[in-house]
Parts: C-alpha cells; sequence; structure tokens
C-alpha cells in the first residue's frame, strides 16, 4: 500500500468497529484511503477502477459493509456502488 496525502477528500466515513477512518477520492480516477486521524497520511486501499469518476460520499450499512456514492462523468446523474 502506497501512503500520501491528498487536498481532497469529498467523502469521508469512519468504521464503527475497528475505527479505521476512509476517504474517497476522485476527479479522475477514485480511490479509496484508509487516514490517520492524528497525522492525515492517508494509506492507498485501491483503486474503483471506475474512470472521470469521484466518490461523492461514504457510509457503512448495518452490517459493516461499506458503501461509496459515485458521481461519474457523462452519465447525468449519480448512483451508488458497493465497495467492502
Amino acid at each position: 500500500m502506497s501512503r500520501s496525502t491528498f487536498a481532497n477528500a469529498p467523502a469521508l466515513a469512519i468504521d464503527r468497529t475497528t475505527g479505521i477512518m476512509y476517504a474517497g477520492s476522485g476527479g479522475g480516477p477514485s480511490r479509496l484511503y484508509t487516514v490517520n486521524p492524528t497525522t492525515a497520511v492517508a494509506t492507498l486501499v485501491g483503486d474503483t477502477t471506475i474512470k472521470l469518476a469521484a466518490i461523492g460520499d461514504l457510509s457503512f450499512g448495518p452490517l459493516g459493509v461499506l458503501y461509496a456514492s459515485m458521481n461519474v462523468l457523462g452519465y447525468g446523474g449519480t448512483g451508488s456502488d458497493h465497495l467492502a
């Protein structure tokens, strides 16, 4: 996993069971990161493989599944994508 900092993270969610903070980025390839809340260092979890998209929001469902709301360029709307 690579470590980085980034300025644009429109989506944040915290896993209530582990306390891990997740951030979503976009404006090109959309990527999912974990974030150290003390240092703000982000660690890349992976690329969603959805090109020209942005993760607009992240949320955990009642069973601990992480969901993302995606804004995809050229599709005229938004949808949701199951990430984990």
